[in-house]
């Protein structure tokens, strides 16, 4: 698969202190949504260890999954601002709505989920995009990333930043 296109205008979303953040979108190529079955886009490793939630009909990444309830792209290096801002806090316990953030060796966010299930034994169920492929129902393990993950929790009510036409927070 091609790399995807990503468009920028101009837009921002702001966290709770009203630090604006840069928003961007994939711009959907047909020849890939029509050529490619969903099947066919998951990493052949991970098929039988992913449920496919949402097919490819989001212009967001995985931050911008969880941060703009996918309706843009969020870049890896606004993540932890957006954490700090937003009052989020790291937990050992994950429970229901959960963020998880995966980081590369250097300590950088490269990955977000969010916590869909908890249960017996330490089990968790993660919800994460794969950048400009498909929402996933998967293990914390079970993705392509990273294996170095943390759990954050706020006690905001949703992980949405503010998103508002023309101006930036009131």
């Amino acid at each position: 698969m091609s790399q995807p296109v990503i468009r920028s205008d101009g837009k921002y979303g702001w966290t709770d202190t009203g630090r604006p953040i840069p928003l961007e979108q994939f711009v959907a190529e047909e020849s890939v949504e029509s050529s490619e079955s969903v099947e066919d886009r998951i990493p052949d490793e991970y098929k039988t260890r992913v449920i496919v939630d949402h097919a490819n009909a989001s212009p967001a990444n995985c931050h911008g999954w969880v941060f703009t309830e996918g309706r843009f792209l969020v870049r890896g290096r606004y993540v932890d601002m957006i954490l700090h801002d937003n009052g989020y806090h790291a937990v050992a316990d994950p429970q229901l709505g959960d963020l998880i953030i995966y980081r590369d060796e250097h300590g950088e966010p490269i990955h977000t989920g969010t916590v869909k299930a908890v249960g017996d034994a330490g089990f968790v169920l993660i919800e994460s995009k794969w950048g400009a492929l498909d929402t996933y129902l998967h293990l914390p393990q079970d993705q392509l990333y990273s294996q170095g993950y943390s759990y954050f929790r706020s006690s905001r009510a949703g992980h949405a930043l503010m998103m508002l036409a023309g101006g930036g927070p009131t």
